[in-house]
């Protein structure tokens, strides 16, 4: 949240997490696991004006193993 470390977060055998996030503020997370190369997600709360009520959001993640991009120009993979 605006820059600023918030901690790790809990994961299940099957990767899945839960975010809990404030309204009107922007993260990034970074997604990393042993073997796999990190990613980025940057992640904007900002509602509608007026809007108090809103559905959970699901999101759908994969991870490339480091040795897909070996060789391979950073210019094709820097990109989150």
């Amino acid at each position: 949240e605006e820059n600023e470390y918030k901690g790790e977060v809990p994961v299940d055998k099957k990767g899945r997490f839960l975010l809990e996030l404030d309204i009107d503020k922007t993260y990034t997370v970074e997604l990393t696991k042993e073997g796999y190369e990190r990613k980025l997600m940057l992640i904007d709360t900002q509602l509608p004006e007026g809007l108090v009520e809103y559905p959970d959001y699901e999101c759908y993640v994969n991870l490339t193993p480091e040795e897909a991009h070996q060789g391979k120009q950073d210019f094709y993979t820097d990109f989150p």
